[in-house]
């Protein structure tokens, strides 16, 4: 970059040399780049709030005479200072804002081929030349993020088609297998099955030849138990009819001991009526004789009507 030499209102023995012009501008980037540094570190470390600020652009305005957005402009361009390496020295304020819009780890590809293009150009590096660098790397970026989501849909889409294909090839696979092992296991069924019913007609011919020779044996046993059965009745029947007999002999025994109490009790009754009659008058006489028939008559009937109970028994 080619430099002019104006005409100097200094005088030529107050005039700095360009050795020392050199190391005073050099200062002065170094103290620029410090100044910055604080303002940042003042804005993130809230250094503002410690010095009675309410607000990060009070302090700009108040300390330093800066509006509000000067302010943060400031901040934010040290922020983004720190993010780069310039060959060229110290970036400005103005040059360092457009790399704001593009993300940390871009910003110092992006500043490299800002500087390249001037290089080349033998131009200055302006803030309008970075922001035209950072569109250009935006719009590569964004058609670069366009052909990726394209590629991947169509990797997802071919992967999709691979795996459907693979599925449908498994599921093929899986249907052909079940369908053999479903023709083994029917087929298997089937002669399972009929070995079972061979099986249980044996067990039914030898049940029914079974049941033939129970039911001969049946005959025979039953006509022998018949048998059996009515001598056991008739040998029930005369036991009973034998104790009827005795109950009927022990009833007419209980009877007649019955009959012969009551007859001894009406005669010892009427042996005392006629030895009374004996020691007393005539007249008692009659009474007692009177007394007397009576009883003879009661003992006559209680023993016919006994005889006749007995004989109805």
């Amino acid at each position: 970059m080619t430099v002019t030499n104006p005409i100097s209102t200094v005088a030529p023995d107050l005039m700095m040399s360009k050795s020392e012009a050199i190391r005073k501008h050099a200062q002065l980037k170094n103290l620029h780049e410090v100044v910055c540094g604080l303002f940042l570190e003042m804005r993130d470390r809230e250094g503002y709030k410690a010095l009675g600020y309410d607000t990060f652009a009070d302090y700009g305005k108040i300390e330093w005479g800066y509006s509000s957005s000067q302010t943060y402009r400031i901040a934010k361009a040290a922020e983004i200072a720190l993010t780069v390496n310039s060959p060229l020295g110290e970036l400005s304020e103005t040059q360092l804002r457009p790399l704001s819009k593009i993300p940390p780890d871009q910003r110092q590809t992006v500043l490299d081929n800002a500087i390249a293009s001037i290089e080349q150009n033998g131009s200055k590096l302006t803030a309008q030349v970075i922001r035209e660098h950072v569109e250009e790397h935006q719009q590569r970026t964004k058609q670069a993020e366009q052909q990726l989501a394209e590629t991947q849909s169509q990797i997802s889409e071919l992967a999709e088609q691979a795996a459907r294909q693979k599925i449908e090839e498994k599921t093929k696979q899986i249907q052909e297998h079940l369908q053999a092992n479903v023709e083994t296991l029917v087929a298997n069924v089937e002669k399972d099955y009929q070995a079972h019913l061979d099986a249980k007609d044996d067990q039914i011919m030898r049940l029914k030849a079974e049941l033939n020779n129970l039911a001969e044996n049946e005959t025979t046993a039953m006509q022998a138990e018949k048998q059996r059965l009515l001598e056991e009745i008739s040998q029930v029947l005369d036991l009973r009819e034998k104790v009827q007999t005795e109950n009927h002999i022990n009833l007419i025994v209980l009877g007649l001991r019955s009959v012969t109490n009551t007859a001894k009790a009406e005669h010892d009754a009427l042996v005392n009526l006629i030895c009374n009659i004996e020691r007393q008058s005539n007249e008692d006489i009659s009474q007692a004789l009177s007394d007397a028939l009576i009883a003879v008559e009661n003992l006559r009937y209680y023993l016919t009507h006994s005889i006749d109970k007995f004989k109805a028994g």
